[in-house]
């Protein structure tokens, strides 16, 4: 931003008459660049190179004159001219709509679908995932011993040895949502507890699940983009509804049209079982 400024005044103050005159000139602009979706083989919608940032510079010129009677004049000049001011520039590369609909199937496929395959492709291997209420639903409503506010998985081999063992649920994916580097779904089951041996109704659990995610290695041929950071949560009290563990004060729809609902009267460290978290979602 430049501001020169000059001021001519008479050498008799006293014999001045004339008023100011000012003009003022600018030219104030903004640029904004956004990536836009391509096609690859096996990788769709990656651009060679995405732009995300914001530049915006504002010169500004404005001159005030003032005119005597004399014509001995003194002139000065002021100048203050700092750096451009750049926004959201901290990134090259952004997730495009594409894009973040394939990492949103990602997370669907990692609970409906899931491989070790995928999980080594899609996931970084410092992966953490973070949900309190799946720690809560391990610790079968208790505070602990799992950590709730902690990580559920501190790893991806963590994730994969835990996930890999669990029935798979039938998902919806409902909405997705993106910003440069992450990606939110809402999600929803109506059977979150499908494959568990206590598995009693079938209450729709709705949650969501929000990705931070990191540019893939040039020869991973799969994904563009990988998950270094999962954070989700959900309704726990209706999945434990579904998983047997609580009873409902009004009517459900149970499995088979009977009523099994049994309850947890004990709430201690020797009811922790991790089998019953469900899916890690």
């Amino acid at each position: 931003m430049r501001f020169t400024t000059a001021f001519a005044a008479t050498a008799l103050a006293a014999t001045a008459f004339a008023a100011p005159a000012t003009e003022c000139s600018s030219d104030d602009s903004q640029h904004w660049t956004k990536g836009k979706s391509g096609n690859q083989h096996g990788r769709p919608g990656r651009m060679a190179k995405h732009t995300g940032g914001a530049t915006m510079n504002f010169p500004a010129t404005c001159t005030a004159v003032v005119t005597s009677v004399q014509t001995a004049t003194v002139t000065e000049t002021a100048t203050y001219a700092p750096e451009p001011t750049e926004i959201d520039a901290d990134y090259e590369e952004c997730v495009t709509d594409e894009e973040a609909e394939n990492m949103a199937d990602v997370f669907r496929q990692l609970i409906q679908d899931y491989s070790d395959e995928l999980a080594l492709n899609a996931l970084t291997e410092d992966f953490v995932d973070y949900a309190s209420v799946v720690n809560s639903l391990m610790n079968r409503g208790a505070q602990f011993p799992k950590n709730i506010t902690g990580p559920t998985f501190d790893g991806r081999q963590e994730f994969m040895d835990g996930q890999g063992s669990q029935p798979k649920i039938p998902f919806t994916t409902l909405n997705v949502f993106h910003g440069c580097r992450t990606v939110t779904v809402r999600w929803m089951t109506e059977r979150s507890a499908n494959g568990q041996p206590t598995e009693q109704a079938m209450i729709p659990v709705v949650g969501i699940a929000a990705m931070e995610l990191v540019p893939a290695e040039p020869e991973n041929e799969e994904y563009n983009w990988r998950v270094e950071a999962l954070y989700s949560e959900f309704n726990s009290l209706a999945w434990a509804v579904n998983l047997g563990l609580f009873t409902p004060a009004g009517p459900v729809d149970y499995i088979n049209g009977t009523n099994t609902t049994t309850t947890m009267d004990k709430r201690s460290l020797d009811n922790f079982d991790p089998s019953l978290r469900g899916p890690a979602i």
